[in-house]
This record gives C-alpha cells, sequence and structure tokens, in this order.
C-alpha cells in the first residue's frame, strides 16, 4: 500500500493489527521492521493510540519512548550537570510538572553571572542555581519541586557511585518513582512500557565498549556538588574523573546513544524478544534468525530501503577502516586497491553496499510465515516533513510486479505538503451532560459558582440537581471530625558503619551520611564485597560459580598479582581456618536494634557460629589486615548488644564472643569474651555517639585513617595532619 504521508501509513499499520489480532493473531505473533531507527516513532504512537502493546527491541527506537527518554535524561544529566537539556526535561516532565516560566530566573540568574565572571571558562548552570534559590527569589509550590529535584539530585549522585549501567537505570527508576508510575497506567499501556524499561535494562547490562574512549570536555565543578566546599588545588576536571567509578564507560555508553540514534545497525545480533503478549517493533538488522506470523515493511520509499550510502568505505581515503592488503577477501583486495582507479574503486564499493541491501531487503520479507505488509507514503519527516514527496523504492516496485500480490490502496499524486506529521495530543471529548469538557466546566465554575445550577436548569434537571447537592452536602457534614494526633516522635536510625565512621572522625560521618558527596570505591572495597559474598555463599552449602571447575577462566599465572600475594589469598586464610568446617547459626542476618523509643541502630552481621554448649560467637569478617584503630570496636560492641537485646531472631544465648577475624595477611583472630560489664560499657558507648550525632557535632578528627579518606583533598585538618606526618618521616 502506498499513502499520503507517514502518519496514514503509521495508522493504517495499527487497524491491521487490530484486525489481525481480533482474527485470532496473538500480539507476539507480529512485528513491524525498519531499515532505520527514525522510523519507528509514527508507527509507535499510532499503536499507542489504538491500545496495542508493543515492545521496541532497538536501542536507537527505544530513545524516542517516553520512560526512557526520562531515564536517559538523568543519565545524561549524571554523567554532565552542565546539560541543560537534560535538566529541562526531568523538571518538565511528569515528576516535578515545571514550565519554562519556572524555569525562566534560573536562566536569567545563569546569565547575569555569566556576564559577571571575568574569567569566561568557569561557566555557571542551571544546576549550580538550584543552590542559589533564595537569592533568585524563587517561593511557592515551585520551590517545594526545586528543592525536591535538588535532594533527590544529590542523592543520586551520592549513591550512584561505584555502580555499573544496569545497576544505575535501576537505581533511577527506584529513586524516582518510575516502576509506580508504569503500575499505575492502564493496559495495554503498563505492559508495552514495562517491556520497554526491560528492553533498556537488558541493553545496559551487556553494554560492552569495544577499545577505548575519550574524556566528557565537560565535568562537573566541586560546587556544583560541595556547595560552599572548593577543593583547593584540585582541577574541576580531576575531580570529575573520580565522581563515578566507570564513569568514562557512562559518558562512552551516552556517546553511543547519541550516535545510533539513527543508525540501525547498533548491534547486529538478533534481538531477545520477551514473552510477554506484545508487536515486536525493531530494526531488519536484529531480526535475523526471527520470525512472526505477520510481518510488516513501512516506509519503503527510494533512498530509505534499499538505503542509499551516505558514506563509501574506501580504506584508501578512511583511515579507520581496514586497508585493503589486510583483507582475507580476494575481492575487496583487487578492487580496493590504492593503485586501483579511483572512480573505479568507488563503484564497486557502491555496487557491494546495494548488494548487500538487497541481501538485508530478502531477510526482512523471509521473516512472515504468513502476512507480508509491504507499505510506504508520499511524506515523511519529523518534526518537518521533507521538502519533496517520496517515491516507492525499488523493493517496493519489484513487490507490486509479482503475481498474487494484493495491492490494498495507492495514491498516485502526493497530496500537498503537510505542515507537520506529528500525531496531535489526545484531547477529552466534551462531557455529554455538561456539553464541555471537565477542564472547562471546572474553570466555568470558577468563573461562576452557579453556572451548573443554570446548566442543570437549561436541561430541565434543576430539581434532580438540587436534590445531589443536598445529599452530598449532607455527606460532607456527616464526617467525623479528624482526630488529633500527638505528633510522632523524632526518630534517629544509625547504621554499624556510620557508628564506625562517626567514631573514627565525625567530619567524614557528616560528609558521608548528612551531607552526602561522591565516594570514590576503591579496588579494597570490591575485593571485600566479593570475599563477603564468597564466605556466604560457602555459609550457605553453595559453591559459588567460579569454583564449579579450576579452568572456567583463561588466567595466566602472575594475573592480578600484588606485590608478593594473590588477591585470593583471603580466601585461602578463611578455608584453612576453623570456621570454615563450622556450620554457621546464622548467616548474613540483619538487625534493627531499639536502644530507646527515639535511637535505632540497623545493621548485618557476617556470620554466627556456636560457642560452648549454649553460647554464641559473631564474627565478621575482615578482608584486611588488622586494625588497631579504637573505632572499630564499635561494630562488635553494637553485634554484641543487638545480641542481648534479641534483635537478632533468637533468645539470647548463654555466652557470648565477638571476634574480627582478619584475613589479610594470613589469619588473625581478635575475639572478646562479653560479661554483663563490657555490655553496659557498649551500650553506653554507641548512645554517646548517637547523642553526638543528633546534637550535630561533626568536627574532624585528624588520624592515620585520613590517608584512605575520600574526602582529604578538601579538608584541611585533614591535609595539615598528613603534612605533618611527612614531615615526621
Amino acid at each position: 500500500s502506498w499513502h499520503d504521508d507517514a502518519r496514514r501509513e503509521a495508522e493504517e499499520i495499527a487497524y491491521e493489527t487490530r484486525r489481525l489480532h481480533e482474527g485470532g493473531v496473538a500480539w507476539s505473533d507480529m512485528a513491524v521492521l525498519f531499515r532505520r531507527n527514525r522510523d519507528i516513532e509514527p508507527v509507535r504512537l499510532a499503536l499507542e493510540e489504538h491500545d496495542v502493546p508493543l515492545q521496541v527491541a532497538d536501542l536507537g527506537g527505544l530513545l524516542q519512548v517516553p520512560e526512557i527518554v526520562e531515564i536517559h535524561a538523568w543519565l545524561r544529566l549524571l554523567a554532565d550537570p552542565e546539560d541543560g537539556p537534560a535538566l529541562v526535561r526531568i523538571l518538565v516532565g511528569s515528576r516535578f510538572r515545571l514550565g519554562l516560566s519556572d524555569l525562566a530566573p534560573l536562566s536569567r540568574w545563569v546569565a547575569e553571572q555569566s556576564r559577571r565572571t571575568d574569567d569566561r571558562s568557569l561557566g555557571h548552570t542551571l544546576v549550580e542555581a538550584l543552590e542559589h534559590l533564595d537569592a533568585i527569589g524563587v517561593t511557592g509550590e515551585r520551590r517545594e519541586s526545586l528543592d525536591g529535584f535538588r535532594q533527590l539530585y544529590r542523592t543520586l549522585l551520592a549513591e550512584s557511585q561505584g555502580t555499573n549501567l544496569s545497576d544505575l537505570v535501576r537505581l533511577i527508576m527506584s529513586r524516582t518513582g518510575a516502576w509506580q508510575e508504569i503500575e499505575a497506567m492502564p493496559a495495554p499501556a503498563d505492559l508495552t512500557a514495562r517491556l520497554n524499561v526491560h528492553r533498556f535494562l537488558d541493553f545496559s547490562e551487556h553494554w560492552n565498549p569495544l577499545g577505548g574512549w575519550s574524556k566528557s570536555p565537560r565535568c562537573p565543578s566541586v560546587d556544583d556538588i560541595i556547595p560552599g566546599q572548593r577543593a583547593t588545588g584540585t582541577s574541576t576536571r580531576s575531580f570529575c574523573t573520580t565522581l563515578l567509578e566507570g564513569g568514562s564507560s557512562l559518558e562512552a555508553f551516552l556517546e553511543q546513544l547519541e550516535s545510533i540514534r539513527g543508525d540501525p545497525a547498533e548491534g547486529l545480533d538478533t534481538a531477545r524478544i520477551g514473552g510477554e503478549d506484545a508487536v515486536t517493533l525493531m530494526t531488519v538488522h536484529r531480526a535475523k534468525g526471527l520470525e512472526w506470523r505477520a510481518v510488516f515493511l513501512p516506509a519503503l520509499y527510494r533512498g530509505n530501503f534499499p538505503a542509499t550510502p551516505r558514506q563509501l568505505l574506501d580504506p584508501a581515503r578512511c583511515d579507520f577502516t581496514l586497508p585493503a592488503h589486510l583483507r582475507i577477501d580476494t575481492e575487496f583486495r583487487t578492487h580496493l586497491d590504492p593503485s586501483a582507479d579511483h572512480k573505479e574503486r568507488r563503484e564497486w564499493l557502491r555496487s557491494r553496499h546495494y548488494d548487500q541491501e538487497w541481501r538485508l531487503a530478502y531477510v526482512a520479507s523471509t521473516r512472515a510465515k504468513q502476512y507480508l505488509y509491504l507499505s510506504g507514503a508520499h511524506w515523511y519527516g519529523i518534526p518537518q516533513p521533507h521538502k519533496k514527496p517520496s517515491r516507492p523504492s525499488d523493493l517496493m516496485e519489484t513487490a507490486r510486479r509479482l503475481d498474487g500480490v494484493m495491492i490494498d490502496r495507492w495514491t498516485a499524486q502526493p497530496p500537498p505538503r503537510p505542515e507537520t506529521l506529528r500525531f496531535p495530543a489526545l484531547q477529552p471529548g466534551p462531557d455529554p451532560v455538561l456539553g464541555v469538557t471537565w477542564e472547562e466546566a471546572l474553570h466555568k465554575i470558577l468563573a461562576d459558582p452557579d453556572w451548573a445550577a443554570h446548566r442543570a436548569g437549561h436541561l430541565g434537571v434543576r430539581d434532580l440537581y438540587d436534590e445531589s447537592v443536598e445529599e452530598f452536602e449532607q455527606t460532607l457534614l456527616d464526617l467525623p471530625e479528624p482526630a488529633e494526633s500527638e505528633p510522632a516522635p523524632s526518630r534517629t536510625t544509625v547504621s554499624v558503619t556510620g557508628l564506625v565512621t562517626y567514631a573514627d572522625c565525625p567530619k567524614r560521618y557528616f560528609w558521608s551520611e548528612v551531607d552526602r558527596l561522591p565516594r570514590r570505591p576503591g579496588p579494597a572495597a570490591r575485593r571485600g564485597t566479593q570475599l563477603h559474598r564468597r564466605i556466604e555463599l560457602h555459609n550457605r552449602g553453595m559453591v559459588p560459580f567460579d569454583d564449579l571447575e579450576d579452568d572456567l577462566y583463561d588466567r595466566s599465572t602472575d594475573e592480578g598479582i600484588v606485590g608478593a600475594r594473590r588477591p585470593g589469598s583471603n580466601w585461602s586464610a578463611f578455608i584453612g581456618s576453623r570456621y570454615a568446617t563450622l556450620t554457621p547459626i546464622h548467616v548474613e542476618i540483619p538487625f534493627e536494634l531499639r536502644l530507646s523509643d527515639d535511637t535505632w541502630i540497623r545493621g548485618r552481621v557476617d556470620a554466627v557460629y556456636p560457642h560452648g554448649d549454649r553460647g554464641w560467637e559473631i564474627v565478621d569478617f575482615k578482608s584486611g589486615r588488622r586494625s588497631d584503630r579504637a573505632s572499630r570496636d564499635v561494630q562488635l560492641q553494637a553485634y554484641a548488644v543487638a545480641a542481648d537485646h534479641e534483635s537478632l531472631g533468637s533468645p539470647r544465648p548463654e555466652s557470648l564472643r565477638v571476634s574480627f577475624v582478619y584475613l589479610g595477611d594470613g589469619l588473625e583472630v581478635v575475639d572478646q569474651e562479653v560479661d554483663q560489664t563490657w555490655l553496659a560499657e557498649a551500650r553506653e558507648r554507641i548512645l554517646r555517639l548517637v547523642e553526638d550525632i543528633r546534637a550535630g557535632r561533626f568536627e574532624p578528627t585528624p588520624s592515620t585513617a585520613c590517608r584512605t579518606c575520600d574526602f582529604r583533598n578538601f579538608c584541611e585538618e585533614g591535609k595539615q595532619f598528613l603534612s605533618a606526618a611527612t614531615r615526621d618521616r
């Protein structure tokens, strides 16, 4: 079929999918295949308008789906706080619901600050403007929305440190409430949104860049994240590189998203299709090996499919292509010899390109088991239609001449060029009683409270209207008075990690838990997590995947050597200890300890082993060497108090021992027998620490721990301590 424009073509595809479904064809047994990602949008909108469940299986097409557009904007903003369009996209979205007029004061402030700044290289951003809302004079609901965004942005920036792409997307979905919005959608829109989000998660989880990438030229400044705390002597770019572990991977991922918006060949592997009942939208490149009962091939206009080559990659002229003499194909070496005539090389490359296009056309036309629909239109282009109408491609003309092909409709003459091919926003129709939409009726009633009564009189139902009003008023009068409730007492909850951090340095706790700043995850932390996971699996009787076979991975003999010890030596120390032979009572057990009405401690115990006849040994495994800092004792004290308060899910044991098991340099056990005196002192110490936290006492206490502190670059006390320690040595 050949239509007036791309919108009519998309609507016809939506009509036909519904007709096939009513005739017994499952949604999942239908697919729409595209040569280019840019052609997906009109069809997707038409299917959604006609309540057809769908899943977009191409990353380029997903970038036009509203749910993915929101995630993409958050990823861009976390990678680069100077990305104003991404920030605006989030603020005008469904969560914050701000308008461009609400953001105008921020834009004016940025422009004014830029004019005042002598150093033009220090550009000001909208994110920075959010830290000066008082000076800008933002108030009311607009201020509440901007404050909410600022807090959410800080939270995501802090919690995203060290996460991979897939976990980062899940974190954004969780913190922004996107899952709840999807669940609240009506069917089948909720299924479509869920499938598309899962598809994007799948892409982010399996994405793996080949080769290197360059740093983004724009990086967040320290003041963007730490208002009032400038990292003296630290350049903006060097600080940026420490914000996100794998930050370059995020930037590279975003760069690839930009590069594939119009390129369907971002992945030549076969797509992974979900098992839900939904129509699949994907490019032909990813459809190899797949089949459906009904397949639609839209946008078959000249230059689009078969596609006109954008660039003929001649190895003699393009440095990034494989040289001809290194290719194994004899035909390549013959025709692409640098000494050959330039025009002959170009003609051969053009001929080979069209050969590949026709092979792709063969793939597209053989994906259908029963129904194959080919279509095109005179006018394409979003947001503005092309300047000239399109003509049917050679593929369309070839199919049209075949015997047995049914031509549903064919518009020979192009209509006048349309102003736009965008689908209009859905508008609610007028209410049959009110005569206008509900929104218009609300405005009329606000302007004239008697409008509804006059409308009822005009319709001859004034008595019924008055009775309904009286019943509603009586219902309101019968509502009970709200009970006066006392305000809930303020509750302070501190993690065991937070207690240890505060005992080590209150200022470090402040930057970790109160005014949270980005942290730099190190290899020691990753090794500790891996070791704890391995010990947990061992204690649960499960074998880690990398222990199933000795030769599961190919490793060189010196791979991962650090100094004279292998990273896996701490695991060897655990296996050689008595703890590897014991059956634990509890493994990785979380707890919440209520010390008073307003004080709660939460934590997670690595393992609890039997000790004596009816006693316990609470063990915390450490992947590093022994530390003599007194702050570490707080961890064991919290565990002992939790066990005494029966917060570990079992009655208190008759005897109790708490132990640190250090595995970083062989095996070293530091244990403590718990008696009532020690327990009372432990409880008192924890309460003092919590009281100091509640009172806001966050003075820095420099120590040797400053060497591994993430915030030492802008902590003056810490830098002075380290400088003095260096001089003393």
